[in-house]
């Protein structure tokens, strides 16, 4: 299973990114093929989050995968067709999506839940299993600081409240307990804890 495809390939876009087009190598870094793949679960339709839903042509860049992604999310991607990322990335796949809704089971172990404000149809993810937790943010707090001071704004946000009330709603549950945190908008490898230091509220990455 992939969650987010991430930014495609590199070149595509008018911006100048520090970092753009590498999940293909990354995968075969770990001896994971395109074919290998069974689910792509899309947190969110925003561009650096499904770049490689399809290759340059929008030909679907995993022949075997059922692409999931909240029925909100689709819905607003389908008004907005005339953007470069939605037309090569989600209009081919149309057919493909499998649309969710609410908190739903992905995989064993693995459920997809809402996390309202940055996105429509905006989800995040939990991973439970042999009483361990993980919890993939999204977007819910895009950079560290956000973690302690949830108020804070970011541009991308197409909710401003909605999200500031995930993020007030979402941190306790991740502050100072047992949880592995992944965000891949954080610093190093996106992964790690959420604790108490010094009085705030802080990212420690995973050793």
């Amino acid at each position: 299973m992939l969650v987010d495809t991430g930014v495609g390939p590199p070149g595509l876009w008018d911006w100048t990114a520090e970092d753009e087009g590498g999940l293909t190598d990354a995968l075969a870094e770990t001896g994971v093929r395109p074919d290998d793949v069974d689910v792509v679960f899309l947190t969110h339709l925003h561009i650096d989050h499904l770049g490689w839903n399809a290759d340059l042509e929008g030909v679907p860049l995993f022949p075997r995968a059922r692409y999931l992604v909240h029925r909100d999310a689709l819905a607003f991607a389908r008004t907005r067709s005339e953007l470069p990322h939605i037309r090569r990335c989600v209009m081919p796949l149309l057919e493909r999506f499998e649309q969710v809704g609410g908190e739903v089971t992905v995989a064993p172990s693995l459920t997809a839940y809402p996390a309202p404000g940055h996105h429509p149809g905006h989800m995040a993810l939990r991973i439970v299993s042999r009483g361990k937790q993980t919890v993939l943010l999204a977007d819910t707090a895009v950079h560290p600081g956000m973690l302690d001071r949830p108020e804070l704004g970011y541009v991308s946000d197409l909710d401003g409240p909605a999200s500031i009330e995930t993020r007030r709603a979402t941190i306790p549950t991740l502050v100072d307990r047992d949880v592995l945190v992944a965000c891949g908008h954080y610093p190093g490898s996106g992964i790690g804890r959420v604790v108490t230091a010094d009085g705030r509220v802080v990212w420690q990455e995973a050793a």
